[in-house]
C-alpha cells in the first residue's frame, strides 16, 4: 500500500480535529494504518491548540526557506519572519525601521506571480475596506503602499493574543465571562456591518483575545484581508463557493447552498462561536463533508444545555447545563435559525440580547410569556417583592389605567419591531447586492447599488414612511462616508420628509436624520442651513436623561456639528456653548464615545484659539494629542490630525515659525500614507502655505497653494466657499510678492466664489472684497477700491471689520473725504491694537493705511511716523518685495 499523501493527511485532519474523541475514533478506524497513524499524531499535537492553527505550522518550514523579502525593508518596516501564507499573499512579522518609534506589525504582501489584475483589484478593495474599519475590536490598518518591484502591501496591527475558545479555556472562564467576550465580538462585527462589510469567515482563530495590564480581556477581530492568510492554504481549510470563502463547520446554510452571503451569515457564525464557547463543541458534526453539510442544512442542533454535559470546557457538567437551560438555549437557537430572516436582525441586536442575559433581563430570543417575565422581575428585585405585595390593593385599583398604558407601550414596541424587521431585511439584501464577493467589482459597484436602492425605497415601501425614513437615512449616511455629499443630501432630505409623514410613530427618526444632514451642510459650506436643521434635531431629541445610549451619542454629535456651524458664522460664544454641551454628554458616556470626544475636543480647541483663549486652547490640544497617542499608538495620521489644534493656536498667536515644523511633519505623513491627491493633503498644503506666507516666504507658498486648489475643489465641490479661501491666500501671496495685478485677479475670483454664500459666511466674503479693494487702492485706483467696497457693503457694515475699515479710510481720504477717511483709519488701528496687539502684522498693515490717509490729508509729519514704523514691520512680516513695503516708501 502506498504512503498517504500530504493532501490525504491534511484533509482527514481538518475533518476530524473539531470532533469529540469517540467520533474521531470511529472515523479513524476506517482509514489505512499509515494514514491513521499520521493523522493521530497531528491530532495529539493539536490538542492544546485552536481551530485552524496547524495550517501555518504545517507550512512554516517551506515558508522560511529562501524568502527574498526576509531582512529587507518595505516602506517603513524591516521584514523579520514569515507568519503565514494564503492564496494571493504572504504575511510577515515586521518592525518599524525608520527611527520614528518602535512598532511591530503584520505585513501582508501580494506574492510574486499572483499580482494579476484581478488579484490586485481584490487586494486594493480589501485595503479600502480595512481603511473604513475603525473599532477597538478590529485589528487596525496602520500603513500601506507598494514594494520596490510594484507589489502592494498593507501593514496591520500585530495582535498578541489567544484564539477565542482557547483563551476562554486557558483562563477557565465562567459562563458570564464567555458571554461578555462574545458580546464584544458582536460589537466589532456590527461596526463592520455598518460600514457595509460582511465578514464571511468568523471562527475562533479569526478572533484573538488580548489582556491589558489589569488583566481585562479585549477581542480583536481579524480576517479583513490579512488574517485569512494566517489560516494557511485557502484551498484546504477554506472552501471557495462562487468566490465566497467559508470554513465549513462555521458556514451558514446559505453559504453551503452557494446562495447570497449577507449580514445574517455572520449572525449564524456568531451563534456557532457562542455555542462552542458554552459547550466546548460545535453545534454540527459529521463523519464526512457531505454529512456535515447535511447537518447544517437539515438538522436542528442539540440544545446547548443538553450538549454541556459532554462539553470540553472547564465549566462543564450539570451546573453548566442548568445555567444554559432557557435563555442561552434560546439565544443560541435564534442565532442558528436555518432561515436568515429568523435570526437576530443585526449583530447589535445579538449583542443586546447577550447583555440582557448578563443583566438578568428578559432576552428577546425567548417568547415573552408572563410567567417568564415575572420570574425575571423577582430575581432582579427579590428584596422588593414583599413590599410590592403589600401594595397589591393599590395596583388593582389602577389596573384599568395600567392596562391601557401597557397596550400603548405594546403597540409602540410592536411597531418598532416591525420597522426593525423591514429595515434589517432591506439592508441585508442591499449589503448582499453591494458585496464585491457576490457581484464582480467590474460589473456592479456599491454606489450603483445605493443609487438603485433610493428608487426601490421610494417605490417599494409606499405607505411605510417610518421604514422609508430609516432606510433613506442609512443610505444617506453611507453616501456621506463615501464622500458623495450631493447624493447624501438628496437621500437625507427625503428621509426628513418621510419622518415628518410618519409623525409620532418614530419621534427620534427626524433627529437622527437631521444630525447626518447637518454634517453634510457644514461640510459643503452651508453653515446657516446646518445650524437650522441641527437646532430642530436637538429640540426633537428632548431631555438627554430620557434618551437611550445611541441617541445620546447622536445628540452629542449634533451639538458638535452645530458648534462647527456657529464657529463658521463667527458666533464663538454659541460655538463654545455647544462644544461644552457635547463634552458634558461625552463625560457621561465615557469610553463608549472616546473617538467622538476627541473629535469634539479638537474642534473646541479651534474655537478657543479663535476666541483668543490661547492658554486653554493649547492645554486642551495637548490633551487631544496625548489621548490620541494612547488610543491609537500606531496610527501616525490620527496623531498628526490631533496636532492641528496646536498649530491653529500657534498660528493665531502669530507664532508661525513654531507652527511650521508641525505642519511640515503632518504634510509628509499624510502624503505618504494617504497619497498626494487626498483632500486632507490639500488642507495641509494650504495651512503650510499660510504659515510660510506669514513669514514672507511667498515662492513656496504659491507652489503649495497651486497644488492645494484641485484638492479643495475635489473635496468640497467647485462652488464651495472653502475654495474661495485658496484664492484669498493666492491674493495675499501676490501682494507679498508685489504683483498687484495678480493680487486683484485672485481676490476677484475669491469674491466670485464666495458671493453666493455671503449670507451664511459674511466674514470670508468681506475679507475677499477688502483684499480686492486693497489691491486696487495700492495700484493707484482708490476710487475703484471705494466703489468695490460699497458695491456689496454699506459703510456701517465695513466699519465692523477692521481690515475693511482701514482700506475704506485710506480710499476715502485719497478721494477727498479726509475727515471720514481719517476717522475710519484711526478706528481700525485702535481696534487691531486691542485685538491683535501692537506688534502684530495686521496692526502694522492698518497703520500703513492710516499713514497713507494722513499723507492724502497733507499731514506729512504724522504720516511719516506711521509709514516708517509699518514699513519696517511689514518688510519683516511679508518680505522686501511686498506691495506694502513699496506703499510705505510712497
Amino acid at each position: 500500500m502506498s504512503a498517504p499523501t500530504y493532501a490525504d493527511v491534511k484533509a482527514l485532519f481538518v475533518e476530524l480535529e473539531g470532533l469529540p474523541r469517540e467520533e474521531r475514533a470511529a472515523r479513524l478506524a476506517a482509514a489505512s494504518p499509515t494514514l491513521r497513524a499520521e493523522v493521530e499524531a497531528l491530532l495529539d499535537a493539536n490538542s492544546a491548540l485552536d481551530d485552524g492553527f496547524m495550517e501555518p505550522v504545517l507550512h512554516m518550514t517551506d515558508l522560511m526557506n529562501d524568502d527574498p523579502l526576509l531582512g529587507t525593508r518595505i516602506g517603513a518596516f524591516r521584514v523579520e519572519r514569515v507568519i503565514g501564507e494564503g492564496g494571493m499573499g504572504r504575511v510577515y512579522a515586521a518592525s518599524r525601521d525608520d527611527g520614528a518609534f518602535e512598532q511591530t506589525v503584520a505585513l501582508k504582501v501580494v506574492k510574486r506571480g499572483m499580482d494579476t489584475e484581478a488579484v490586485l483589484r481584490r487586494f486594493e478593495a480589501e485595503r479600502r475596506i480595512l481603511a473604513r474599519l475603525r473599532h477597538p475590536g478590529i485589528a487596525r490598518l496602520i500603513d500601506g503602499g507598494e514594494t520596490e518591484d510594484g507589489r502592494p502591501y498593507v501593514a496591520m496591527e500585530l495582535v498578541d493574543g489567544d484564539p477565542l475558545t482557547a483563551y476562554a479555556d486557558r483562563f477557565s472562564l465562567g459562563v458570564e465571562d464567555r458571554v461578555r467576550l462574545l458580546a464584544q465580538v458582536c460589537d466589532a462585527v456590527a461596526h463592520a456591518h455598518r460600514r457595509l462589510v460582511v465578514h464571511r469567515d468568523l471562527k475562533p482563530s479569526n478572533v484573538l483575545v488580548e489582556t491589558d495590564a489589569e488583566g481585562t480581556p479585549t477581542v480583536k477581530l481579524l480576517d479583513f484581508g490579512i488574517a485569512r492568510v494566517l489560516e494557511g492554504d485557502p484551498d484546504d481549510a477554506l472552501t471557495v463557493t462562487g468566490q465566497r470563502p467559508m470554513t465549513r463547520p462555521y458556514a451558514a446554510p446559505e453559504q453551503v447552498r452557494g446562495e447570497e452571503v449577507t449580514t445574517a451569515t455572520d449572525t449564524w457564525a456568531l451563534g456557532v462561536l457562542l455555542y462552542q464557547l458554552l459547550t466546548g463543541e460545535r453545534p454540527f458534526r459529521a463523519d464526512s463533508r457531505a454529512g456535515l453539510e447535511s447537518a447544517i442544512l437539515d438538522h436542528a442542533p442539540t440544545l446547548p444545555s443538553a450538549a454541556a454535559s459532554r462539553g470540553e470546557t472547564t465549566t462543564g457538567g450539570p451546573s453548566l447545563a442548568r445555567r444554559l437551560r432557557g435563555d442561552l438555549d434560546a439565544v443560541c437557537l435564534t442565532a442558528l435559525a436555518k432561515e436568515p430572516e429568523r435570526r437576530y436582525p443585526t449583530a447589535d441586536a445579538f449583542a443586546a440580547d447577550l447583555r440582557r442575559f448578563l443583566s438578568d433581563l428578559p432576552v428577546e430570543a425567548r417568547p415573552p410569556a408572563a410567567s417568564y417575565r415575572v420570574r425575571k422581575f423577582v430575581r432582579r428585585h427579590r428584596s422588593a417583592v414583599t413590599v410590592a405585595l403589600a401594595a397589591l390593593a393599590v395596583l388593582v385599583a389602577g389596573a384599568g389605567v395600567y392596562t391601557v398604558h401597557l397596550q400603548a407601550e405594546r403597540d409602540r414596541a410592536s411597531l418598532a419591531a416591525q420597522k426593525a424587521d423591514r429595515v434589517a431585511l432591506f439592508l441585508k439584501n442591499l449589503l448582499s447586492d453591494a458585496s464585491p464577493y457576490t457581484t464582480p467589482i467590474e460589473s456592479r459597484t456599491v454606489l450603483e447599488v445605493l443609487d438603485a436602492s433610493v428608487a426601490q425605497i421610494d417605490t417599494g415601501l409606499v405607505g411605510e414612511p417610518a421604514v422609508q425614513g430609516e432606510l433613506l437615512r442609512t443610505v444617506g449616511d453611507v453616501y456621506a462616508s463615501l464622500g458623495r455629499n450631493e447624493e447624501a443630501e438628496r437621500a437625507l432630505s427625503l428621509a426628513m420628509d418621510r419622518f415628518h409623514e410618519a409623525g409620532d410613530s418614530d419621534p427620534l427618526g427626524l433627529s437622527r436624520a437631521g444630525v447626518v444632514l447637518g454634517r453634510i451642510y457644514i461640510f459643503s459650506g452651508r453653515a446657516a442651513e446646518s445650524d437650522s436643521v441641527l437646532t430642530l434635531a436637538i429640540e426633537e431629541f428632548g431631555a438627554p436623561e430620557d434618551l437611550e445610549v445611541d441617541d445620546k451619542v447622536a445628540l452629542m454629535i449634533a451639538h458638535t456639528t452645530r458648534a462647527s456651524a456657529n464657529h463658521w458664522q463667527q458666533d464663538l460664544d454659541a460655538s463654545i456653548a455647544d462644544y461644552e454641551a457635547s463634552l458634558a454628554l461625552a463625560d457621561e458616556l465615557g469610553s463608549y464615545v472616546e473617538s467622538q470626544r476627541l473629535e469634539t475636543l479638537s474642534g473646541f480647541t479651534f474655537a478657543l484659539a479663535d476666541a483668543r483663549e490661547y492658554e486653554r486652547a493649547l492645554a486642551l490640544s495637548e490633551e487631544v494629542v496625548a489621548e490620541t497617542r494612547r488610543l491609537y499608538p500606531d496610527n501616525e495620521v490620527r496623531v498628526i490630525h490631533a496636532e492641528k489644534g496646536i498649530t491653529r493656536t500657534l498660528m493665531r498667536q502669530g507664532r508661525f515659525a513654531d507652527a511650521e515644523p508641525y505642519l511640515r511633519r503632518g504634510l509628509a505623513v499624510r502624503e505618504r500614507v494617504l497619497g498626494p491627491d487626498n483632500p486632507e493633503v490639500a488642507i495641509d498644503r494650504a495651512d503650510l502655505a499660510r504659515t510660510l506666507l506669514a513669514q514672507g516666504e511667498t515662492r513656496e507658498a504659491d507652489s503649495l497653494l497651486t497644488l492645494a486648489l484641485p484638492g479643495y475643489r475635489a473635496a468640497y465641490g467647485e462652488d464651495s466657499p472653502y475654495v474661495a479661501s485658496i484664492f484669498r491666500d493666492m491674493g495675499a501671496s501676490a501682494l507679498a510678492a508685489g504683483d498687484l495685478a495678480a493680487a486683484a485677479e485672485a481676490y476677484q475670483r475669491a469674491v466670485a466664489q464666495s458671493e453666493p454664500h455671503a449670507e451664511a459666511f459674511p466674514g470670508p466674503f468681506l475679507e475677499g472684497v477688502a483684499g480686492w479693494a486693497e489691491a486696487l487702492d495700492l495700484a493707484g485706483a482708490p476710487a475703484g477700491a471705494l466703489r468695490r467696497l460699497r458695491q456689496s457693503h454699506g459703510d456701517e457694515a465695513l466699519a465692523e471689520n477692521a481690515y475693511a475699515r482701514s482700506i475704506l479710510g485710506a480710499a476715502l481720504a485719497q478721494t477727498g473725504d479726509t475727515s471720514a477717511g481719517l476717522r475710519h483709519a484711526r478706528a481700525a488701528v485702535d481696534s487691531l491694537r486691542a485685538s491683535k496687539g501692537e506688534a502684530s502684522w495686521e496692526t502694522a498693515r492698518a497703520r500703513l493705511h492710516l499713514g497713507r490717509a494722513l499723507r492724502a490729508a497733507g499731514r506729512s509729519a504724522d504720516a511719516r511716523s506711521h509709514l516708517q514704523a509699518s514699513g519696517r514691520a511689514l518688510r519683516e512680516a511679508r518680505g522686501p518685495r511686498s506691495a506694502y513695503v513699496a506703499a510705505a516708501r510712497g
